[in-house]
């Protein structure tokens, strides 16, 4: 009797014990003031318009923690403190971060982080009409260094999970090859008879 109680106890106590760990970010933002102290703090200024946005899954391994990243594909007309080409991926890596809407403009700040353009959530975003806003602000800046298209890069990036779609897929294909196997060696043994 006792061992009924116990047993479900153990197993889910097991459970909790051997699941994989889940990161935790946490927000705490610093109010900047002055356009220096902004590029220094959040990286340099790009100002353009967002073409494509579009949700991706990073996750380590195939039951690693996942994590939500929004990809903004943007068509840059000027930049300042870092050099870009014409077109631009942007990581917004975090869940809080700002609401991009495709064919607006926008000043966005953002850093290179291994290999990859990230606006943090702390980093002001401001929508722009117009880029004589930013000139009197900022200053003349620097146009693109080279006419790149980069929308291909956006085609590959999806937000919806497959993992679990791929492992069904094995299992049924490894069910179904066993199942010809076992049916092709019962007939060999039939013909042997």
């Amino acid at each position: 009797m006792k061992f009924k109680i116990w047993m479900p106890l153990l197993i889910v106590s097991l459970i909790f014990l051997v699941s994989p760990k889940n990161d935790v970010n946490a927000l705490s933002c610093v109010k900047v003031d002055g356009y220096k102290e902004k590029m220094e703090t959040f990286g340099g200024a790009i100002y353009g318009e967002v073409i494509q946005i579009k949700g991706d899954i990073k996750q380590k391994g195939f039951i690693g923690p996942k994590e939500y990243v929004t990809y903004i594909l943007v068509d840059v007309e000027r930049s300042w403190n870092i050099e870009v080409p014409s077109q631009i991926i942007v990581a917004t890596d975090y869940s809080w971060g700002f609401p991009f809407e495709k064919g607006k403009s926008y000043l966005l700040h953002a850093q290179n982080l291994n290999g990859e353009l990230v606006n943090s959530p702390c980093g002001p975003v401001k929508e722009i009409q117009s880029l004589n806003q930013i000139d009197k602000q900022f200053g003349e800046g620097n146009t693109p260094i080279n006419q790149v298209n980069m929308e291909y890069k956006m085609w590959f990036m999806t937000d919806k999970d497959y993992d679990v779609l791929i492992l069904g897929g094995m299992l049924i294909l490894c069910l179904l090859v066993t199942i010809f196997y076992f049916k092709r060696r019962r007939k060999m043994k039939a013909n042997d008879k």
